[in-house]
């Protein structure tokens, strides 16, 4: 069976997408909230979590985050919640982190989002 046929690696699991929406989540993150955007960005961020850059590359590609890089986001990211970084779900952010990734307008409160 020819593996590219089917979009699948060589290992038989999906191919993840550039676009996922997990990817765009820890992109978000890395640009929008702490600052590490432009040519570089990707490399600087991953060395301030200590990580291999090519390691952090992989998630925004779409690999599945372990929970050794959940831990180290949401330690290092006040606000954040690991049901964000899994599955987007934004009302466990704080108001502040959510306004950061353009979640909510500057005017709403949390009793708004309720």
């Amino acid at each position: 069976m020819d593996a590219k046929l089917f979009g699948l690696h060589s290992t038989g699991m999906k191919k993840p997408g550039r676009l996922s929406p997990q990817g765009k989540r820890l992109r978000d993150l890395r640009e929008k909230v702490h600052g590490f955007s432009g040519h570089g960005g990707q490399k600087a961020f991953a060395e301030w979590l200590d990580i291999d850059p090519r390691r952090w590359n992989n998630f925004e590609r779409g690999f599945p985050l372990s929970r050794e890089i959940e831990d180290k986001l949401v330690a290092k990211t006040p606000g954040l919640s690991v049901e964000w970084l899994r599955h987007g779900g934004e009302r466990q952010l704080s108001v502040e982190l959510a306004r950061k990734l353009d979640l909510i307008p500057e005017s709403t409160s949390r009793a708004q989002r309720a």
